[in-house]
C-alpha cells in the first residue's frame, strides 16, 4: 500500500506520509545498502517546531563485525567524537590528520574494549524524515536520499545517542520479534506518545492515534487524535495548537479536520 497522503496546504497540494506507514519498513540508502528497520518514529514535543525522525535498528545479529571489521573503511571524525566516550589525548592534532587517522583510533579503541562492547556498544541510526525519499516509497521499503556512507557519518550511533529528554517516541515496545541485544526502541525517552491521553479545550478527552509527517518541513505536520462518545471519529490535530507541556489542545477536537475513516497504511485525510 502507499503510504502517502495527498492534502492541500497554503493553496497547494503537498505530500504527508503516515508515520504508521514506515513502522517495520525496510530501510537502505540510495546506493542500495540495507541499514535496517524502522523501529521507532521520534519528535520534539514543541509546539513551534516539531522535527521528526525515523528510528532505524540494523537486522543483522552480527552488525558491529560486518559493518566495522569488514566495510567501514574511513571513519569520519564526526562519528568517532560523537561515539568515544572518552577522546584521546591529542585529539585536536588527530583531527587534522583526517578520516584515516580517525580510523587508526576507532580501531583501537574498538580492539582495547572487545568486552566492553559486547554488553554496551549496539548501534542505531536516528535519521531526519527529510531523509526519506518519497517517491520510492513503496510496499514495505523506505530509501534514503543520501548515501551510506553520508547517513552512516552524520546519522550513526554506538549505544544510546545522546539526545534531549524532550523528544517523544511514538511507540513503547516493538510488534514483531526483533534480534538479541536492542537498545530499546524508546531510547529510554518518555512518554511514549501512541495512545497517550489528551484533553481539548473543552476537557474532552483523546488519545493519539498516529503522527503525519511532513518530510519537506522535517516535521509533525499533525497529530492524529482518535475521539470517543458523541463525536466519535479520527480528528487532525496541529502542534501548532497543541501544549505539550499540559497535553491539552487549543482548540475543542470536534473543531479540527476530521477524517472521514479510520486511516490504514496509506489512506489519506
Amino acid at each position: 500500500m502507499p503510504h502517502k497522503n495527498r492534502v492541500t496546504c497554503c493553496g497547494r497540494e503537498k505530500m504527508l506520509v503516515q508515520a504508521g506507514s514506515l513502522r517495520n519498513d525496510n530501510v537502505s540508502t540510495i546506493d542500495d545498502e540495507k541499514l535496517g528497520t524502522v523501529v521507532n518514529v521520534i519528535f520534539e514535543a514543541d509546539s513551534s517546531y516539531p522535527v521528526a525522525y525515523i528510528l532505524v535498528f540494523p537486522h543483522e545479529k552480527n552488525w558491529l563485525l560486518k559493518q566495522i571489521e569488514e566495510n567501514w573503511g574511513g571513519i569520519a571524525i564526526g562519528f568517532v567524537e560523537r561515539n568515544l566516550s572518552e577522546l584521546p589525548q591529542g585529539w585536536d592534532d588527530i583531527k587534522k590528520k583526517g578520516t584515516h587517522e580517525a580510523q587508526r583510533v576507532w580501531n583501537a579503541y574498538y580492539k582495547d574494549n572487545a568486552q566492553k562492547r559486547q554488553l554496551a556498544n549496539k548501534i542505531c541510526y536516528l535519521i531526519l524524515i527529510s531523509e526519506i525519499d518519497e517517491p520510492k516509497l513503496s510496499g514495505n521499503q523506505v530509501v534514503l536520499k543520501d548515501k551510506f556512507d553520508g547517513i552512516r557519518n552524520n546519522y550513526c550511533y554506538i549505544g544510546e545517542p545522546q539526545v534531549s529528554d524532550t523528544l517523544v517516541p511514538l511507540y513503547a515496545t516493538p510488534n514483531i520479534p526483533t534480534r538479541d541485544n536492542l537498545l530499546p526502541i524508546t531510547l529510554n525517552l518518555h512518554p511514549v506518545f501512541q495512545r497517550l491521553k489528551i484533553w481539548d479545550s473543552n476537557k474532552n478527552p483523546g488519545w493519539i492515534h498516529d503522527l503525519q509527517l511532513d518530510t519537506e518541513q522535517i516535521v509533525v505536520a499533525n497529530m492524529i487524535v482518535q475521539v470517543a462518545g458523541k463525536d466519535a471519529g479520527l480528528y487532525l490535530v496541529s502542534p501548532q495548537d497543541f501544549d505539550f507541556s499540559t497535553l491539552t489542545s487549543t482548540k475543542a477536537f470536534k473543531d479540527c479536520a476530521r477524517l472521514s475513516s479510520t486511516p490504514t497504511k496509506g489512506s489519506g485525510g
